[in-house]
């Protein structure tokens, strides 16, 4: 009764009998390490790190291989339906001299980026930069990162790293992700 009160104040639609009894055996009762999820018509129910997500059916992450080229002056619409903005700010972002002198593009994980995501931190691998923030592993794939020439400047909505960071008095950029629940018509 609780995971299809749950599920209705979400607003999706309510397993039958066998997709619940699946959840509860599948999802609900995994061992920790595991992250099942199970589905049914427009929902897809998963667990990581003890909690549940239900969420609509989720297309194929980007490809991979894709570059996009931006020009920051204008909010770039992703695939996904998400959009990414330059605002400019001080002393925060992205060194608005380097994306003036190099092409700033917009890329998905490959693996093996790394991040420096704070001057006195030390350079590591995005993935366990992803993992430690607690982000559930069907988003990872999903999050665009910011590049400046061939260099890894930002990592949308949650760092950027450190090479690349305006100082104080410096004019820089702060790129805001917008998902689709967000972005505005």
């Amino acid at each position: 009764n609780v995971l299809r009160f749950w599920l209705k104040g979400l607003g999706l639609k309510l397993p039958d009998t066998v997709r619940l009894a699946h959840l509860q055996q599948e999802v609900l009762h995994a061992a920790p390490d595991r992250s099942p999820e199970v589905h049914w018509e427009g929902v897809t129910v998963r667990r990581y790190r003890d909690r549940l997500y239900a969420l609509p059916p989720q297309s194929a992450p980007e490809d991979i291989a894709e570059i996009l080229t931006w020009d920051i002056a204008q909010p770039l619409r992703l695939s996904d339906g998400t959009r990414l903005r330059a605002v400019p700010s001080r002393g925060a972002g992205v060194k608005a001299t380097l994306c003036s002198r190099q092409p700033v593009t917009v890329r998905y994980r490959r693996g093996g980026e790394q991040c420096q995501p704070a001057p006195q931190a030390s350079t590591r691998p995005l993935k366990k930069l992803l993992q430690e923030a607690g982000v559930a592993p069907w988003e990872r794939e999903r999050i665009p990162l910011i590049y400046v020439g061939e260099r890894l400047a930002a990592v949308a909505g949650y760092w950027v790293c450190a090479p690349c960071q305006a100082s104080e008095d410096e004019e820089g950029f702060r790129f805001e992700w917008q998902r689709s629940a967000e972005v505005g018509a």
